[in-house]
């Protein structure tokens, strides 16, 4: 579909074998008059040895204290297609969709706001999953309607979607492989991209009732023997010191 000149590209990621999906996502976008382009996801049930061979038993213990699963790495091999596919056409920004979540009134507008942002942005998330993250809003104005552009007492996650540059984008590709971490976690935790991370309030974007293609019952991605398993579960321990003292820094440091 033609991209729209006023407005960063949009990128919807889709799985082919989900109709259902693509139907939303053609209602959803036509509704709100935004031209999009599907980029297939990659599908958890049709890994390639190479999709398999991208993953890191030992990074994911270590950073995130357990094994990914196979609808895990499927998204963050989906989401870095695209960021690939954005750093490779020379975009200097672009907006990232879920095939699950739509565009509500404004976000048009929303989107011709995102010149005003803080200068040095790396990434503006559109969907935060938890109240948790404790969203502060940085300016008293809104940036566009009656949304706020916000920074987070704690780590957004989800990435339903966002708005991200091209420089952040080839930071995510140089840290992201071997890949241990969730998508959402690569691009908005401190490690290990460390990018600039912005989020709006309220959501500008809606998420629907989809069953989750991430928690599909699956065989594990790699089968450990005793040795490997009492390897790996010291790896895990590591991380999570490592992860101690970098929280207590963080403390002392407040």
């Amino acid at each position: 579909m033609a991209r729209h000149s006023e407005l960063p590209p949009i990128f919807v990621v889709s799985l082919e074998r989900v109709p259902e999906r693509r139907a939303f996502v053609e209602h959803a976008f036509g509704e709100a008059g935004l031209p999009f382009e599907i980029v297939p996801a990659v599908d958890a049930q049709q890994l390639s040895t190479a999709e398999v061979g991208a993953y890191s038993s030992r990074r994911a213990m270590y950073e995130y204290g357990r094994e990914l699963n196979r609808g895990e790495l499927a998204c963050s091999l989906s989401h870095l297609r695209v960021l690939r596919q954005m750093v490779d056409e020379r975009l200097p920004s672009a907006v990232v969709f879920e095939d699950d979540t739509r565009p509500l009134s404004g976000f048009d507008d929303l989107l011709r706001a995102h010149r005003s942002l803080p200068a040095g942005w790396d990434i503006l998330t559109f969907h935060s999953l938890f109240t948790g993250a404790f969203p502060k809003p940085v300016r008293d104005e809104p940036i566009s309607g009656c949304y706020r552009l916000c920074r987070y007492g704690r780590t957004p996650m989800g990435t339903q979607a966002y708005l991200i540059t091209q420089q952040a984008a080839q930071r995510v590709l140089e840290v992201a492989f071997p890949i241990g971490l969730p998508a959402d976690e690569v691009l908005f935790r401190p490690r290990p991209a460390a990018l600039d991370v912005y989020g709006v309030e309220p959501a500008p974007v809606a998420e629907e009732s989809f069953p989750s293609e991430i928690r599909v019952a699956a065989p594990p991605i790699a089968d450990h023997g005793p040795v490997a398993q009492l390897g790996l579960a010291a790896t895990r321990f590591a991380g999570r010191v490592r992860h101690r003292l970098h929280r207590r820094r963080r403390i002392e440091r407040a």
